[in-house]
Order: C-alpha cells, then structure tokens, then sequence
C-alpha cells in the first residue's frame, strides 16, 4: 500500500492548466489554458509554440475548451460561458449569437453540412448547423 512519495507525486500547489486541444486541417495543433489562454505549434516542435495575445475579443485567459472546424477555424468557450469563433488566417473573432452558459463544444465533420454541438449548462444543447 501507499506508505509515502511515489513518482505520480505532483506538488501540492499543482494545478491542471491546459484544458482542451484541437488540430486544424493544415496540421496545426491548438490549445486553450485557462491560465494562458490560445496557444498553437506547427513544425511538432515546441519551440515554435505561439501565444495568441492581442487579438481583439480574444481573452489572453479563461478559455476551457477548444474545437477545430474542417474550415480551419476554431470554436472556443471562454470561463463566461461564451462560444467564440476564432479564424487564424485573420484574426478574427466572432461571439456567437444566441448561446449563452457554455461549458463544452463539439464537431462533428462527418455529416453534411458539419454540425457543433454545444452544451450549455442548464439550458440544454445547441446544434449549429455550418456550411
């Protein structure tokens, strides 16, 4: 039995911090902190990782989940419960309309046209029907 520290041992400060990932269709792997905020990488090589800061209506933390579009765009849920539409070729954001309290957000890019599924808390789930 456990009579002390073991190599699965974290300290007690230890937090979770990154929260969801997701890959676009160019390869590009995303993740979303609520500490940090957007972060991406390309090459496979962490040397290359880029913090996404300053984009206007993209919080730089609290952002808990992350999906990636066949477009190359990415669904993002903020700690205010908002679902937001993040185009990196642009950088542009976009609050969706008409969902509010969301906690998670799925693709699925294997029915036409694509659908999101998005829970929001209480209020149930929402499919967004994208073309």
């Amino acid at each position: 039995y456990n009579t002390g520290p073991h190599s699965l041992d974290v300290p007690s400060e230890y937090r979770e911090n990154n929260r969801g990932a997701a890959i676009t269709p160019d390869g590009t792997s995303w993740w979303v902190s609520p500490i940090t905020g957007l972060f991406s990488y390309t090459s496979g090589d962490f040397s290359n990782t880029v913090r996404y800061t300053g984009v206007a209506g993209l919080p730089t933390s609290g952002l808990m989940d992350i999906a990636a579009d066949p477009d190359g765009t990415l669904w993002i849920v903020d700690n205010g419960g908002r679902l937001l539409r993040f185009n990196p070729s642009n950088s542009s954001v976009q609050a969706w309309p008409g969902v509010s309290n969301v906690r998670r957000v799925v693709v699925d890019p294997t029915v036409t046209p694509r659908a999101v599924y998005v829970s929001m808390g209480s209020q149930g789930l929402a499919v967004i029907r994208a073309r």
